[in-house]
């Protein structure tokens, strides 16, 4: 369970949006909820650099008031949204004001306090700093060694309440490196009660039955129906937790397309994808398919980037005849 859920805040009613997601989980996992925001420098007039310090000697006095002064309320802004947060949640709530880059200073504090998970809202303006949350979150992405659940707000003004997930689709590209995504996943279902949905996406048209001139209905079955034992497989670790999850195996050209298309026609609340699969950081292919899902898919998505490991010759060459690389 979680122990520690991290939440960027930037200011806006838009990041707030990731608010109720963060404190159901916390309160169903007995964690402790950290709001932070993080303050750029600000210039009340840039153009102040390029002058003189002997005629304006006093001009940079001023301006680290002024910013000082900007810190400060935000600060008193994040500790009003923390009181409003606490009201509404048994969880402890804690914040921290950060400063420097946002998205350096975000994976700083998530990995130096210790945390389990860190829950944001993307394509969210500041109004402090003109900083897109959309793109600390692709940050965070590729540096966060923490799962990260990213929710789009919508288009009421208010994020609304967050209940628990019912149904969480997991795709898996059948190679270890991305199968680590699976025991993330364990923490995320039990606070959520979301029931685990796996998906294992296979290519009908490549791989050896091509060359050995089988029928294309019977490499379609036989493609299958490995999808489907591989699921299996891999099912094993969420059932030892008492999970028991639907298996979907599907043959598409296009991994990204079909996930997308199983998430709106079985109504899945949620997607858990690991950030890189087959190929590891050499070839990012399911780095691509992530990154497709998450461009065009407006359920929240938990990402997980997985720690490096190796993957043996053969199984990268049979990716490339699954995965069309």
């Amino acid at each position: 369970m979680y122990h520690r859920i991290v939440v960027p805040l930037d200011g806006t009613a838009f990041s707030e949006y990731a608010l109720p997601y963060a404190m159901r989980l916390a309160e169903r996992s007995g964690a402790n909820l950290e709001l932070c925001h993080v303050h750029v420098h600000q210039d009340r007039n840039p153009d102040f650099a390029a002058l003189t310090p002997y005629q304006f000697q006093h001009c940079v006095d001023a301006e680290y008031e002024f910013d000082a002064e900007a810190a400060g309320h935000e600060s008193e802004a994040l500790d009003a949204v923390a009181a409003r947060v606490q009201a509404g949640t048994s969880a402890v709530v804690t914040t921290r004001s950060l400063s420097g880059r946002v998205g350096d200073a975000i994976r700083q504090e998530a990995e130096s306090a210790v945390a389990d998970l860190v829950v944001m809202a993307t394509h969210a303006r500041s109004g402090f700093a003109r900083v897109r949350l959309g793109s600390v979150a692709d940050r965070l992405v590729h540096s966060l060694n923490i799962p990260l659940l990213l929710v789009q707000p919508g288009a009421a003004p208010s994020p609304p309440p967050f209940e628990g997930f019912r149904r969480v689709l997991i795709p898996l590209d059948g190679s270890p490196f991305s199968e680590q995504v699976l025991e993330r996943s364990i923490p995320l279902l039990k606070a959520s009660g979301g029931k685990p949905v796996l998906l294992h996406v296979v290519s009908p048209m490549l791989g050896p039955a091509r060359r050995t001139g089988t029928p294309a209905g019977g490499r379609i079955i036989q493609r299958r129906e490995d999808a489907v034992a591989y699921l299996e497989v891999q099912a094993r670790v969420l059932i030892a937790q008492g999970f028991e999850p639907e298996l979907h195996a599907l043959v598409d050209r296009n991994a990204a397309t079909a996930i997308m298309g199983l998430a709106e026609q079985e109504d899945l609340d949620a997607l858990v994808m690991a950030t890189h699969g087959r190929g590891g950081l050499t070839r990012l292919l399911v780095g691509s398919v992530a990154a497709q899902v998450l461009r065009q898919c407006h359920k929240p998505i938990m990402l997980y980037r997985p720690q490096p490991a190796d993957t043996p010759r053969a199984e990268l060459q049979d990716a490339f005849m699954i995965y069309g690389h």
